[in-house]
């Protein structure tokens, strides 16, 4: 999936494909910055860059019909620097057309649109819209009060409706805090971390972080190294096989409705 988000500053970046005959691990941008809740408890006021930032990262994915469908705080890190990083693409899809219909439940309770989770059909779209909602409310919970964004205090209860048509689409969100009065985001607000003090802050992290899990066994197919050519990169293999990288083994399966 990450190969067709295309390239945006706010999305976690795939540095290479490590797939084995039994195994398929994939090589991950170091986010120093950690969790956008630990990062907001230690620096509050850089709330309202972090909430544009994610906004334009699911504006990213849904101007390409990408769906995330499990938006949560604990999906989105942050680099050292302080940008965010939207990650786990494990449930994304991509919709043929706008109003295409989902089925099967994803997602995190907590974050998870009602009607994803009543199990019945859904616009992954909009089921997006919801789960960003909540995520921006927590985001708002942990900010200064100096940082306040009315406008977006505003259209949360619009985002989080418990009708899906009633909920307003990313492009509309952006186009309203954009044109309201007094949304100019206070860009100096983003502090500079330095990356060695992130990095000391966020400690035991690595210059990369790698996802694997279990893959069943192929015939006549080669491992695929980050530049595409046959064949795992050593260095690649290397990291994969060290003690120090850490391993997620969570995956779940979406399926279009016919």
């Amino acid at each position: 999936m990450l190969h067709l988000l295309g390239k945006s500053p706010y999305i976690v970046s795939l540095h290479g494909i490590y797939d084995s005959e039994r195994e398929f691990w994939t090589v991950m941008e170091l986010c120093a910055g950690g969790r956008v809740s630990d990062w907001l408890r230690r620096h509050p006021n850089t709330a309202t860059t972090v909430s544009k930032q994610l906004l334009e990262a699911v504006g990213h994915l849904h101007t390409r019909l990408i769906c995330h469908l499990d938006i949560k705080p604990d999906n989105v890190l942050l680099s050292g620097a302080g940008e965010v990083r939207l990650c786990d693409f494990v449930t994304a899809c991509q919709l043929q057309q706008a109003d295409q219909q989902l089925v099967g439940k994803c997602g995190t309770i907590d974050f998870r649109a009602p009607e994803v989770e009543g199990g019945g059909a859904y616009n992954g779209l909009k089921a997006d819209v919801y789960s960003l909602g909540r995520t921006l409310q927590v985001v708002k919970e942990l900010r200064e009060a100096k940082c306040a964004w009315p406008e977006l205090e505003e259209i949360l209860p619009r985002m989080i409706r418990h009708e899906p048509q009633a909920r307003p689409d990313i492009e509309s969100i952006q186009k309203y805090l954009t044109d309201s009065q007094g949304a100019q985001l206070d860009w100096s607000s983003l502090e500079s971390i330095s990356y060695e003090q992130a990095l000391v802050e966020n400690s035991p992290l690595l210059p990369c972080v790698i996802a694997g899990k279990a893959a069943p066994p192929k015939e006549g197919k080669q491992a695929t190294g980050a530049t595409g050519a046959a064949g795992a990169k050593p260095a690649m293999k290397a990291a994969c096989r060290s003690s120090y990288c850490r391993r997620s083994s969570d995956s779940q399966t979406l399926f279009p409705q016919a």
